[in-house]
């Protein structure tokens, strides 16, 4: 089983929420309850679609997605395990 950091931010009328560990795992919806059940559906799909992502490019993701956590205005964060 593995742990997941999942981070919520409200931009206007949605939640948005991002897994700190998973590049390209987002979510985008209208209640956090919704945005944090779509989060655990989407988790389980992106590490099956994941594989060939070489180690340069999850960085650079990861990265970009660190600079955004500072500008978001974060109203929750959870961890996950899968």
């Amino acid at each position: 089983m593995a742990t997941y950091t999942a981070v919520y931010a409200k931009d206007e009328d949605w939640i948005i929420g991002w897994v700190l560990e998973l590049p390209g795992a987002i979510v985008q919806e209208r209640t956090l309850e919704q945005a944090r059940t779509s989060m655990r559906e989407v988790i389980p799909l992106i590490l099956d679609t994941r594989s060939g992502a070489d180690d340069d490019t999850v960085q650079r993701i990861r990265d970009s997605r660190s600079e955004a956590d500072e500008d978001a205005d974060i109203i929750a964060r959870e961890t996950i395990e899968i």
